[in-house]
């Protein structure tokens, strides 16, 4: 099997986000697994800002873990 591609979610997101700017929506939330510092970086680039985190919200490999959690408030007037 050949390898995988890396995973490249910024030309996803960017006309996902336009596309909801422009239809109105009022407010993006986005929740990340931590420690992740690129899926956090990657939510800083696209606009979001950190609102909070919550302790040991999740479970993933056998382990609790935080998640952060990441707002974007549409820039456009409705």
């Amino acid at each position: 099997m050949p390898p995988r591609a890396p995973f490249r979610p910024r030309p996803l997101y960017k006309p996902l986000i336009a596309a909801l700017d422009e239809a109105g929506v009022h407010s993006l939330v986005g929740v990340v697994a931590l420690p992740n510092d690129a899926s956090e970086a990657l939510h800083r680039s696209l606009g979001f800002t950190h609102v909070g985190t919550m302790r040991e919200l999740g479970h993933k490999f056998g382990k609790r873990i935080d998640c952060s959690y990441w707002q974007r408030m549409n820039p456009l007037p409705h």
